[in-house]
């Protein structure tokens, strides 16, 4: 792969495995519009539909709130790494997160959603341990200690409201907005 940041050589052999599959899960559930915007990596081989829950309409942008200290990371259309290692787009200096922990794929028809890549201590939405989920406003994506809301902030500046049952009640601070 020529992507930098879907490089797993670190790994070793049993990781790798698990590595490359994830990663290939990943770009094969991209779709054919949104892997235009990421021209590095290789193209879908089997295209996959995107994990859908009722997301925001296309246009907007979606970001990630750090609810310790209100950071905001703003994803692109396309692959969004997070992790330790340089390379990644969201940068991480924890131990125990992975180098190469997670990816969010923002589709350019519409929709988000993560996948774990063989990350040694898990991602989870809202909690629950996932190798694939889609995102919606207001889901919490918890990383090794780090818990990251997501956000929606809709091309005209309206901000979709969380979807109904997220965590954003009880993990988001008191004060603290998903747009600023």
């Amino acid at each position: 792969m020529s992507d930098p940041r879907l490089n797993g050589s670190h790994l070793g052999a049993t990781r790798h495995e698990l590595y490359d599959a994830a990663v290939d899960e990943l770009l094969d559930g991209r779709g054919p519009v949104t892997a235009e915007a990421d021209p590095l990596a290789r193209p879908p081989r089997i295209p996959r539909a995107p994990c859908h829950r009722q997301s925001p309409r296309p246009g907007g942008t979606y970001t990630l709130v750090n609810l310790a200290d209100g950071r905001r990371y703003p994803l692109r259309v396309g692959i969004n790494t997070i992790g330790r290692f340089a390379e990644n787009d969201i940068v991480l200096d924890v131990r125990c997160v992975s180098r190469r922990h997670c990816a969010i794929v923002v589709h350019a028809t519409g929709g988000c959603e993560v996948y774990d890549t063989a990350s040694r201590n898990h991602t989870l939405v809202n909690r629950r341990v996932v190798g694939r989920s889609p995102l919606l406003p207001g889901d919490v994506l918890y990383l090794v200690g780090q818990q990251f809301l997501v956000a929606w902030v809709g091309p005209d500046g309206e901000v979709h409201e969380p979807a109904a049952g997220s965590e954003l009640e009880t993990a988001c601070p008191s004060g603290l907005s998903p747009t600023g």
